[in-house]
Protein backbone atom coordinates (compact mmCIF):
# COMPACT_ATOMS: atom_id res chain seq x y z
CA UNK A 1 0.00 0.00 0.00
CA UNK A 2 1.23 3.49 -1.04
CA UNK A 3 1.60 5.36 2.22
CA UNK A 4 1.48 8.99 -0.25
CA UNK A 5 -2.02 8.14 -1.78
CA UNK A 6 -4.50 11.18 -0.62
CA UNK A 7 -7.89 9.94 0.27
CA UNK A 8 -10.40 12.61 1.12
CA UNK A 9 -12.64 12.69 4.35
CA UNK A 10 -15.57 11.78 2.51
CA UNK A 11 -13.28 8.43 0.96
CA UNK A 12 -12.77 9.44 -2.90
CA UNK A 13 -9.80 9.81 -4.65
CA UNK A 14 -9.01 13.76 -4.97
CA UNK A 15 -6.98 13.05 -8.40
CA UNK A 16 -9.57 11.39 -10.13
CA UNK A 17 -12.18 13.90 -9.06
CA UNK A 18 -10.27 16.72 -10.40
CA UNK A 19 -9.64 14.77 -14.04
CA UNK A 20 -13.57 15.06 -14.19
CA UNK A 21 -13.82 18.55 -13.26
CA UNK A 22 -11.70 19.28 -16.69
CA UNK A 23 -13.93 17.03 -18.53
CA UNK A 24 -16.90 18.84 -17.86
CA UNK A 25 -15.23 21.81 -18.78
CA UNK A 26 -14.47 21.24 -22.29
CA UNK A 27 -17.80 20.27 -22.49
CA UNK A 28 -19.20 23.49 -21.22
CA UNK A 29 -16.88 25.71 -23.34
CA UNK A 30 -18.01 23.20 -26.29
CA UNK A 31 -21.70 24.01 -25.40
CA UNK A 32 -21.37 27.79 -25.25
CA UNK A 33 -19.51 27.61 -28.15
CA UNK A 34 -22.27 25.47 -30.18
CA UNK A 35 -24.72 27.79 -29.03
CA UNK A 36 -23.07 31.24 -29.81
CA UNK A 37 -22.17 29.39 -33.37
CA UNK A 38 -25.98 28.50 -33.49
CA UNK A 39 -26.97 32.06 -33.08
CA UNK A 40 -24.49 34.01 -35.22
CA UNK A 41 -25.56 31.62 -37.95
CA UNK A 42 -29.47 32.84 -36.91
CA UNK A 43 -28.61 36.11 -36.99
CA UNK A 44 -26.53 36.03 -40.47
CA UNK A 45 -29.64 34.16 -41.82
CA UNK A 46 -32.21 36.67 -40.87
CA UNK A 47 -29.96 39.81 -42.20
CA UNK A 48 -30.06 37.86 -45.42
CA UNK A 49 -33.46 37.14 -45.96
CA UNK A 50 -34.13 40.65 -44.83
CA UNK A 51 -31.37 41.48 -47.57
CA UNK A 52 -33.44 39.53 -50.06
CA UNK A 53 -36.75 40.69 -49.15
CA UNK A 54 -35.18 44.39 -49.54
CA UNK A 55 -34.14 43.38 -52.63
CA UNK A 56 -37.44 41.72 -53.97
CA UNK A 57 -39.34 45.16 -52.67
CA UNK A 58 -36.71 47.08 -54.99
CA UNK A 59 -37.49 45.27 -57.90
CA UNK A 60 -41.70 44.73 -57.13
CA UNK A 61 -41.28 48.61 -56.97
CA UNK A 62 -38.90 49.00 -60.15
CA UNK A 63 -41.84 47.01 -61.92
CA UNK A 64 -44.70 49.09 -60.22
CA UNK A 65 -43.17 52.17 -61.95
CA UNK A 66 -42.18 50.60 -65.26
CA UNK A 67 -46.47 49.09 -65.20
CA UNK A 68 -47.07 53.13 -64.10
CA UNK A 69 -44.94 54.42 -66.78
CA UNK A 70 -46.57 52.21 -69.72
CA UNK A 71 -50.00 53.04 -68.48
CA UNK A 72 -48.53 57.03 -69.32
CA UNK A 73 -46.80 56.31 -72.18
CA UNK A 74 -49.93 54.75 -73.93
CA UNK A 75 -52.34 57.15 -72.54
CA UNK A 76 -49.96 59.99 -74.33
CA UNK A 77 -49.94 57.45 -77.77
CA UNK A 78 -53.77 58.49 -77.81
CA UNK A 79 -53.43 61.81 -76.74
CA UNK A 80 -53.65 64.85 -79.44
CA UNK A 81 -50.40 66.14 -78.21
CA UNK A 82 -48.74 63.11 -78.78
CA UNK A 83 -44.51 63.68 -79.17
CA UNK A 84 -44.41 60.53 -82.17
CA UNK A 85 -41.92 57.98 -82.95
CA UNK A 86 -37.92 58.88 -82.17
CA UNK A 87 -38.93 60.00 -78.62
CA UNK A 88 -38.75 59.23 -75.01
CA UNK A 89 -39.69 60.88 -71.54
CA UNK A 90 -38.80 59.89 -68.14
CA UNK A 91 -40.61 60.83 -64.86
CA UNK A 92 -40.33 60.88 -61.19
CA UNK A 93 -43.24 58.71 -59.60
CA UNK A 94 -41.89 59.36 -56.07
CA UNK A 95 -38.56 60.24 -54.20
CA UNK A 96 -37.36 56.97 -55.10
CA UNK A 97 -39.01 56.17 -57.81
CA UNK A 98 -39.55 57.15 -61.45
CA UNK A 99 -39.77 55.53 -65.21
CA UNK A 100 -38.44 56.08 -68.98
CA UNK A 101 -40.56 55.46 -72.27
CA UNK A 102 -39.33 55.63 -75.58
CA UNK A 103 -41.77 54.81 -78.88
CA UNK A 104 -40.26 53.43 -81.62
CA UNK A 105 -41.47 52.56 -85.15
CA UNK A 106 -42.17 49.38 -86.14
CA UNK A 107 -42.08 45.45 -84.22
CA UNK A 108 -38.96 43.55 -84.15
CA UNK A 109 -40.79 40.05 -84.64
CA UNK A 110 -41.90 41.27 -88.22
CA UNK A 111 -38.64 40.37 -90.81
CA UNK A 112 -39.18 39.87 -94.56
CA UNK A 113 -40.87 36.92 -95.33
CA UNK A 114 -43.71 37.41 -92.12
CA UNK A 115 -47.22 37.67 -93.15
CA UNK A 116 -47.60 40.68 -91.29
CA UNK A 117 -44.29 42.28 -92.66
CA UNK A 118 -46.25 44.94 -94.15
CA UNK A 119 -47.62 46.40 -91.11
CA UNK A 120 -44.38 47.51 -89.64
CA UNK A 121 -44.75 50.76 -90.26
CA UNK A 122 -48.10 50.85 -88.93
CA UNK A 123 -46.85 49.66 -85.60
CA UNK A 124 -44.78 51.28 -82.55
CA UNK A 125 -42.91 49.18 -80.18
CA UNK A 126 -43.19 51.08 -76.64
CA UNK A 127 -40.37 50.49 -74.03
CA UNK A 128 -40.84 51.43 -70.57
CA UNK A 129 -38.05 51.21 -67.89
CA UNK A 130 -39.04 51.13 -64.06
CA UNK A 131 -36.39 52.09 -61.59
CA UNK A 132 -36.74 52.07 -57.97
CA UNK A 133 -33.54 53.10 -55.38
CA UNK A 134 -33.22 52.15 -51.69
CA UNK A 135 -34.48 55.15 -49.49
CA UNK A 136 -31.38 54.34 -46.91
CA UNK A 137 -28.86 53.32 -49.41
CA UNK A 138 -28.33 55.01 -52.51
CA UNK A 139 -25.97 52.76 -53.83
CA UNK A 140 -29.07 49.84 -54.27
CA UNK A 141 -31.07 50.12 -57.42
CA UNK A 142 -33.45 47.86 -58.93
CA UNK A 143 -34.47 47.74 -62.45
CA UNK A 144 -37.75 46.71 -64.78
CA UNK A 145 -38.67 46.81 -68.59
CA UNK A 146 -41.45 46.46 -69.93
CA UNK A 147 -42.50 46.34 -73.56
CA UNK A 148 -45.84 47.06 -75.65
CA UNK A 149 -46.14 46.98 -79.74
CA UNK A 150 -49.06 48.79 -80.89
CA UNK A 151 -50.97 49.13 -84.13
CA UNK A 152 -52.49 52.23 -85.67
CA UNK A 153 -56.10 52.07 -86.25
CA UNK A 154 -57.23 54.47 -89.19
CA UNK A 155 -60.22 56.75 -88.26
CA UNK A 156 -59.47 59.77 -90.49
CA UNK A 157 -57.93 60.94 -93.82
CA UNK A 158 -57.87 64.63 -95.42
CA UNK A 159 -60.89 65.63 -97.90
CA UNK A 160 -60.26 65.21 -101.80
CA UNK A 161 -59.98 67.34 -104.35
CA UNK A 162 -62.15 68.50 -106.55
CA UNK A 163 -63.57 65.93 -109.49
CA UNK A 164 -62.57 63.16 -106.91
CA UNK A 165 -66.01 61.75 -107.26
CA UNK A 166 -66.55 62.02 -110.98
CA UNK A 167 -62.90 60.32 -111.24
CA UNK A 168 -64.38 57.31 -108.93
CA UNK A 169 -68.14 57.33 -110.75
CA UNK A 170 -66.53 57.08 -113.99
CA UNK A 171 -64.50 54.30 -115.93
CA UNK A 172 -63.09 56.94 -118.23
CA UNK A 173 -63.47 60.78 -117.54
CA UNK A 174 -62.30 63.50 -119.86
CA UNK A 175 -61.13 65.91 -116.98
CA UNK A 176 -61.58 69.23 -119.27
CA UNK A 177 -62.28 69.41 -122.64
CA UNK A 178 -59.01 69.55 -125.09
CA UNK A 179 -58.85 69.97 -128.76
CA UNK A 180 -58.68 66.62 -129.93
CA UNK A 181 -60.69 65.05 -127.15
CA UNK A 182 -62.00 61.41 -127.43
CA UNK A 183 -61.23 59.06 -130.33
CA UNK A 184 -61.53 55.52 -130.51
CA UNK A 185 -61.10 52.47 -133.11
CA UNK A 186 -62.27 49.28 -133.03
CA UNK A 187 -61.85 46.90 -131.53
CA UNK A 188 -61.32 48.67 -128.75
CA UNK A 189 -63.47 48.84 -125.25
CA UNK A 190 -64.39 51.01 -122.20
CA UNK A 191 -66.77 48.75 -119.98
CA UNK A 192 -69.27 50.98 -117.68
CA UNK A 193 -70.46 54.66 -117.34
CA UNK A 194 -68.10 57.27 -119.67
CA UNK A 195 -68.35 61.03 -119.22
CA UNK A 196 -66.92 62.75 -122.12
CA UNK A 197 -67.01 66.36 -122.36
CA UNK A 198 -65.82 67.66 -125.82
CA UNK A 199 -66.01 65.23 -129.15
CA UNK A 200 -66.23 61.34 -129.36
CA UNK A 201 -64.95 60.55 -132.48
CA UNK A 202 -65.03 56.56 -133.75
CA UNK A 203 -62.58 57.18 -136.14
CA UNK A 204 -64.55 55.57 -139.12
CA UNK A 205 -61.43 57.36 -141.58
CA UNK A 206 -58.56 56.00 -139.36
CA UNK A 207 -60.05 52.95 -140.03
CA UNK A 208 -60.60 53.57 -143.72
CA UNK A 209 -64.55 52.56 -143.86
CA UNK A 210 -67.23 53.75 -145.18
CA UNK A 211 -70.29 54.87 -144.07
CA UNK A 212 -72.38 51.50 -144.81
CA UNK A 213 -69.31 48.76 -143.61
CA UNK A 214 -69.26 51.69 -140.06
CA UNK A 215 -72.78 51.20 -139.88
CA UNK A 216 -73.08 47.24 -140.37
CA UNK A 217 -70.45 46.20 -138.26
CA UNK A 218 -71.01 48.45 -135.17
CA UNK A 219 -74.71 46.76 -135.72
CA UNK A 220 -73.95 43.11 -135.86
CA UNK A 221 -71.32 43.87 -132.65
CA UNK A 222 -74.69 44.67 -130.99
CA UNK A 223 -76.63 41.83 -132.54
CA UNK A 224 -73.92 39.47 -131.10
CA UNK A 225 -74.25 40.53 -127.88
CA UNK A 226 -77.95 39.43 -127.91
CA UNK A 227 -76.97 36.05 -129.34
CA UNK A 228 -74.65 34.79 -126.22
CA UNK A 229 -71.35 36.44 -128.09
CA UNK A 230 -68.78 38.36 -125.32
CA UNK A 231 -70.14 42.02 -126.05
CA UNK A 232 -67.28 43.52 -128.07
CA UNK A 233 -69.01 46.85 -128.19
CA UNK A 234 -66.41 49.85 -128.03
CA UNK A 235 -68.99 51.16 -125.39
CA UNK A 236 -71.82 49.01 -123.20
CA UNK A 237 -72.76 52.92 -121.50
CA UNK A 238 -74.08 54.44 -120.05
CA UNK A 239 -71.88 57.29 -121.74
CA UNK A 240 -72.19 61.35 -120.38
CA UNK A 241 -71.75 63.07 -123.45
CA UNK A 242 -72.41 67.28 -123.96
CA UNK A 243 -74.55 66.74 -126.96
CA UNK A 244 -73.50 70.30 -128.57
CA UNK A 245 -70.41 68.73 -129.02
CA UNK A 246 -71.50 65.99 -130.62
CA UNK A 247 -72.41 65.20 -134.64
CA UNK A 248 -75.62 63.49 -135.52
CA UNK A 249 -74.13 60.86 -136.91
CA UNK A 250 -72.16 60.17 -133.82
CA UNK A 251 -75.29 60.19 -131.75
CA UNK A 252 -77.42 58.17 -134.01
CA UNK A 253 -74.39 55.46 -134.41
CA UNK A 254 -74.53 55.24 -130.02
CA UNK A 255 -77.84 55.34 -129.36
CA UNK A 256 -79.53 53.81 -132.76
CA UNK A 257 -76.42 51.43 -134.29
CA UNK A 258 -74.66 50.42 -130.71
CA UNK A 259 -77.30 50.51 -128.52
CA UNK A 260 -75.84 52.39 -126.13
CA UNK A 261 -77.40 54.80 -123.68
CA UNK A 262 -76.33 58.28 -123.60
CA UNK A 263 -77.25 61.63 -121.68
CA UNK A 264 -76.48 65.15 -122.51
CA UNK A 265 -74.59 66.31 -119.26
CA UNK A 266 -74.02 69.78 -120.49
CA UNK A 267 -71.56 71.08 -117.66
CA UNK A 268 -68.36 72.50 -119.15
CA UNK A 269 -66.85 72.43 -115.53
CA UNK A 270 -63.12 70.78 -115.16
CA UNK A 271 -60.95 69.62 -112.99
CA UNK A 272 -57.58 69.01 -111.82
CA UNK A 273 -54.97 68.04 -108.74
CA UNK A 274 -52.30 69.99 -106.85
CA UNK A 275 -48.86 68.07 -107.60
CA UNK A 276 -48.43 65.26 -104.72
CA UNK A 277 -45.42 65.08 -102.40
CA UNK A 278 -43.57 68.70 -103.62
CA UNK A 279 -40.72 67.63 -100.83
CA UNK A 280 -40.59 64.17 -102.12
CA UNK A 281 -41.71 62.77 -98.36
CA UNK A 282 -44.33 61.98 -96.27
CA UNK A 283 -45.77 60.16 -92.87
CA UNK A 284 -48.39 58.04 -92.42
CA UNK A 285 -49.83 59.59 -89.26
CA UNK A 286 -49.15 62.70 -87.16
CA UNK A 287 -46.14 61.95 -85.40
CA UNK A 288 -44.86 59.09 -87.20
CA UNK A 289 -41.80 58.39 -89.50
CA UNK A 290 -40.98 60.75 -92.30
CA UNK A 291 -40.29 58.65 -95.25
CA UNK A 292 -38.90 59.70 -98.82
CA UNK A 293 -40.34 57.93 -102.45
CA UNK A 294 -37.90 56.67 -104.44
CA UNK A 295 -36.71 58.80 -107.36
CA UNK A 296 -36.88 56.86 -110.53
CA UNK A 297 -35.98 57.29 -114.47
CA UNK A 298 -34.89 56.60 -117.90
CA UNK A 299 -34.77 53.13 -119.04
CA UNK A 300 -36.68 50.94 -116.73
CA UNK A 301 -36.68 47.10 -117.63
CA UNK A 302 -35.84 43.53 -115.29
CA UNK A 303 -37.11 45.19 -112.33
CA UNK A 304 -39.23 44.83 -109.51
CA UNK A 305 -40.45 48.07 -107.82
CA UNK A 306 -42.60 47.66 -104.60
CA UNK A 307 -42.97 49.49 -100.87
CA UNK A 308 -40.40 48.60 -98.45
CA UNK A 309 -42.27 48.23 -95.44
CA UNK A 310 -39.29 50.10 -93.59
CA UNK A 311 -38.15 52.97 -95.95
CA UNK A 312 -40.87 53.33 -98.17
CA UNK A 313 -44.51 51.65 -96.79
CA UNK A 314 -46.30 53.29 -99.48
CA UNK A 315 -44.31 52.46 -102.53
CA UNK A 316 -44.41 55.80 -103.94
CA UNK A 317 -42.08 56.38 -106.76
CA UNK A 318 -41.20 60.17 -108.66
CA UNK A 319 -40.02 60.35 -112.25
CA UNK A 320 -36.82 62.16 -112.44
CA UNK A 321 -37.18 62.28 -116.35
CA UNK A 322 -39.35 60.52 -118.75
CA UNK A 323 -39.78 57.26 -118.19
CA UNK A 324 -39.19 54.50 -120.87
CA UNK A 325 -40.96 50.99 -119.48
CA UNK A 326 -39.29 48.27 -122.03
CA UNK A 327 -40.12 45.15 -120.31
CA UNK A 328 -40.64 42.59 -117.49
CA UNK A 329 -41.40 45.71 -115.24
CA UNK A 330 -43.71 45.18 -112.17
CA UNK A 331 -44.20 48.29 -110.04
CA UNK A 332 -46.70 48.22 -106.96
CA UNK A 333 -47.63 51.66 -105.68
CA UNK A 334 -47.81 55.12 -106.90
CA UNK A 335 -45.24 56.08 -109.78
CA UNK A 336 -45.79 60.04 -110.03
CA UNK A 337 -44.22 62.05 -112.80
CA UNK A 338 -43.81 65.80 -113.00
CA UNK A 339 -42.62 68.68 -115.00
CA UNK A 340 -44.60 67.41 -118.36
CA UNK A 341 -41.89 64.25 -118.58
CA UNK A 342 -43.67 61.26 -120.16
CA UNK A 343 -44.64 57.71 -119.56
CA UNK A 344 -43.92 55.25 -122.39
CA UNK A 345 -44.70 51.76 -122.89
CA UNK A 346 -42.45 50.44 -125.38
CA UNK A 347 -41.63 46.41 -125.28
CA UNK A 348 -42.48 43.67 -123.46
CA UNK A 349 -44.77 42.23 -120.33
CA UNK A 350 -45.72 45.45 -118.09
CA UNK A 351 -47.61 45.28 -114.78
CA UNK A 352 -48.28 48.56 -112.71
CA UNK A 353 -50.90 48.00 -109.60
CA UNK A 354 -52.07 50.16 -107.02
CA UNK A 355 -51.21 49.87 -103.07
CA UNK A 356 -53.98 49.11 -100.79
CA UNK A 357 -53.47 50.49 -97.30
CA UNK A 358 -53.27 47.92 -95.01
CA UNK A 359 -54.61 48.33 -91.26
CA UNK A 360 -58.54 49.01 -92.44
CA UNK A 361 -58.12 44.90 -93.67
CA UNK A 362 -57.60 44.33 -89.70
CA UNK A 363 -60.04 46.10 -88.18
CA UNK A 364 -63.06 43.78 -89.10
CA UNK A 365 -64.71 46.27 -91.12
CA UNK A 366 -66.42 45.90 -94.64
CA UNK A 367 -64.35 46.35 -97.77
CA UNK A 368 -65.16 49.80 -98.79
CA UNK A 369 -63.70 50.74 -95.93
CA UNK A 370 -60.76 50.16 -97.35
CA UNK A 371 -58.84 52.32 -99.80
CA UNK A 372 -56.12 52.42 -102.25
CA UNK A 373 -53.55 54.81 -103.32
CA UNK A 374 -53.70 56.16 -107.45
CA UNK A 375 -51.78 53.51 -109.72
CA UNK A 376 -50.19 56.13 -111.93
CA UNK A 377 -50.39 60.13 -111.10
CA UNK A 378 -48.65 62.24 -113.93
CA UNK A 379 -47.52 65.27 -115.45
CA UNK A 380 -48.02 64.42 -119.03
CA UNK A 381 -48.62 62.05 -121.80
CA UNK A 382 -49.28 58.61 -121.62
CA UNK A 383 -47.73 56.43 -124.50
CA UNK A 384 -48.16 52.94 -125.31
CA UNK A 385 -46.24 51.56 -128.49
CA UNK A 386 -44.92 48.35 -129.96
CA UNK A 387 -44.76 45.53 -128.66
CA UNK A 388 -46.35 45.59 -125.47
CA UNK A 389 -48.47 43.40 -123.22
CA UNK A 390 -49.75 45.76 -120.78
CA UNK A 391 -51.71 45.57 -117.55
CA UNK A 392 -52.47 48.59 -115.09
CA UNK A 393 -54.57 47.74 -111.90
CA UNK A 394 -56.07 50.95 -110.16
CA UNK A 395 -57.17 55.03 -110.92
CA UNK A 396 -54.76 56.11 -113.60
CA UNK A 397 -54.74 59.94 -113.57
CA UNK A 398 -52.77 62.02 -116.63
CA UNK A 399 -52.95 66.55 -117.00
CA UNK A 400 -52.97 65.47 -120.49
CA UNK A 401 -53.48 62.36 -122.71
CA UNK A 402 -53.53 58.70 -122.70
CA UNK A 403 -52.35 57.59 -126.44
CA UNK A 404 -52.36 53.91 -127.69
CA UNK A 405 -50.60 53.96 -130.64
CA UNK A 406 -51.41 51.96 -133.86
CA UNK A 407 -49.89 48.18 -133.87
CA UNK A 408 -50.78 44.62 -135.18
CA UNK A 409 -53.51 43.56 -132.87
CA UNK A 410 -51.67 40.04 -132.05
CA UNK A 411 -48.70 42.92 -130.88
CA UNK A 412 -50.27 44.76 -128.12
CA UNK A 413 -52.52 44.14 -125.39
CA UNK A 414 -53.45 46.86 -122.85
CA UNK A 415 -56.02 46.03 -119.97
CA UNK A 416 -56.60 48.67 -117.55
CA UNK A 417 -58.40 47.47 -114.52
CA UNK A 418 -59.86 50.63 -112.94
CA UNK A 419 -60.72 54.24 -113.69
CA UNK A 420 -58.78 56.44 -116.03
CA UNK A 421 -58.82 60.69 -116.04
CA UNK A 422 -57.39 62.21 -119.25
CA UNK A 423 -57.03 65.62 -121.11
CA UNK A 424 -57.69 63.18 -124.01
CA UNK A 425 -57.76 59.48 -125.09
CA UNK A 426 -56.81 58.24 -128.21
CA UNK A 427 -56.98 54.64 -129.17
CA UNK A 428 -55.62 54.37 -132.86
CA UNK A 429 -56.26 51.67 -135.56
CA UNK A 430 -55.01 48.29 -134.99
CA UNK A 431 -52.43 48.70 -138.18
CA UNK A 432 -53.57 45.13 -139.98
CA UNK A 433 -57.10 46.64 -139.79
CA UNK A 434 -55.84 49.60 -141.59
CA UNK A 435 -57.37 48.57 -145.73
CA UNK A 436 -58.55 50.41 -148.22
CA UNK A 437 -62.19 51.38 -148.32
CA UNK A 438 -62.37 49.36 -151.59
CA UNK A 439 -61.23 46.11 -149.70
CA UNK A 440 -63.71 46.67 -147.08
CA UNK A 441 -66.44 47.55 -149.39
CA UNK A 442 -65.68 44.52 -151.25
CA UNK A 443 -65.68 42.13 -148.10
CA UNK A 444 -68.40 43.53 -146.86
CA UNK A 445 -70.42 43.15 -150.72
CA UNK A 446 -69.41 39.46 -150.58
CA UNK A 447 -70.68 38.89 -146.85
CA UNK A 448 -74.14 39.77 -147.92
CA UNK A 449 -74.46 37.87 -151.28
CA UNK A 450 -73.90 34.76 -148.33
CA UNK A 451 -77.44 35.54 -147.09
CA UNK A 452 -77.08 33.95 -143.76
CA UNK A 453 -78.60 35.01 -140.85
CA UNK A 454 -77.00 33.04 -138.55
CA UNK A 455 -74.03 35.08 -139.63
CA UNK A 456 -72.49 38.09 -138.42
CA UNK A 457 -69.88 40.17 -140.33
CA UNK A 458 -67.33 40.93 -137.57
CA UNK A 459 -67.39 37.05 -137.16
CA UNK A 460 -67.29 36.53 -140.66
CA UNK A 461 -64.24 38.49 -141.88
CA UNK A 462 -62.25 37.08 -138.69
CA UNK A 463 -63.26 34.00 -139.88
CA UNK A 464 -61.68 34.34 -143.72
CA UNK A 465 -59.09 36.98 -142.89
CA UNK A 466 -58.29 36.92 -139.23
CA UNK A 467 -59.38 40.21 -137.95
CA UNK A 468 -60.85 39.03 -134.46
CA UNK A 469 -63.11 41.84 -133.04
CA UNK A 470 -62.37 40.87 -129.74
CA UNK A 471 -60.75 43.98 -128.15
CA UNK A 472 -57.02 43.18 -127.09
CA UNK A 473 -56.97 47.42 -125.69
CA UNK A 474 -59.62 47.19 -122.58
CA UNK A 475 -60.57 49.50 -119.79
CA UNK A 476 -62.85 48.61 -117.33
CA UNK A 477 -64.00 49.01 -113.88
CA UNK A 478 -61.51 47.03 -110.95
CA UNK A 479 -63.78 44.16 -110.20
CA UNK A 480 -62.02 45.55 -106.09
CA UNK A 481 -64.68 47.95 -104.70
CA UNK A 482 -62.14 49.71 -102.77
CA UNK A 483 -61.87 52.94 -102.72
CA UNK A 484 -59.14 55.25 -103.74
CA UNK A 485 -57.76 58.36 -101.51
CA UNK A 486 -55.95 61.13 -102.76
CA UNK A 487 -53.07 61.95 -101.21
CA UNK A 488 -50.74 64.46 -101.83
CA UNK A 489 -48.60 64.48 -99.48
CA UNK A 490 -48.81 68.01 -97.12
CA UNK A 491 -50.21 65.86 -94.06
CA UNK A 492 -49.93 62.64 -93.27
CA UNK A 493 -51.74 60.03 -94.63
CA UNK A 494 -54.31 59.24 -91.76
CA UNK A 495 -54.62 62.44 -89.32
CA UNK A 496 -56.27 62.57 -86.06
CA UNK A 497 -60.26 62.85 -85.80
CA UNK A 498 -62.10 65.92 -84.32
CA UNK A 499 -64.62 65.86 -81.91
CA UNK A 500 -67.57 68.54 -83.01
CA UNK A 501 -66.36 71.47 -81.94
CA UNK A 502 -63.21 70.79 -84.28
CA UNK A 503 -60.48 69.73 -82.16
CA UNK A 504 -58.17 66.46 -82.73
CA UNK A 505 -59.32 63.48 -80.30
CA UNK A 506 -55.65 61.90 -80.79
CA UNK A 507 -55.36 58.43 -82.71
CA UNK A 508 -56.34 55.43 -81.84
CA UNK A 509 -54.01 52.15 -81.34
CA UNK A 510 -54.74 48.14 -81.03
CA UNK A 511 -52.54 46.41 -78.68
CA UNK A 512 -50.63 43.50 -80.45
CA UNK A 513 -48.39 42.39 -77.83
CA UNK A 514 -47.17 42.82 -73.75
CA UNK A 515 -43.82 41.72 -72.93
CA UNK A 516 -42.70 41.75 -69.15
CA UNK A 517 -39.26 42.10 -68.78
CA UNK A 518 -37.88 41.63 -72.31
Amino acid sequence: MNANRHIRPDGSNTKRARSRRGISLIIVVLMVSLTMAVSFAVIHSQGTAIAIQQNADLRANARQAALAGMAVALREAHSPNWIGVGTSFSKDLSATEHFTATYSTGDATLAVGHADYDEYAYRVTILVTGHARDPNHADRMAGHRIEAVIRLVPQAVDAEPPGWEEMQQYTFSQREKGMTSVSLTVPCRIEGPVRIRGKLDLCQDRINWTSTVQLRYLSDLYEMSRYGWPDYRPFNGPLHITYSEQDSKTRDLLTGTLRVPISDTTSSSSYTWSDPLPNESYQLYPGGQTYYAEIIGGDISDTELKPDPQTNPLGIFISSNRIRFSGNVSLQGTLITRNLDDIEVISGSNTLSSLTVPPYAHRGMSSDARFRLPTVVGDADFWVSGLVNLEVNGLTMLRQNVEITSAAQGDMTVTINGNVSAKVLLIDVRSDWAMSKKWWSKKLKTFLTINDPSLFFPDWVNAIDGLNPRPYIQIKPDSDTTRYHWYNGDNPLFKQPQDANGDDKGLTWELIRWTDNP
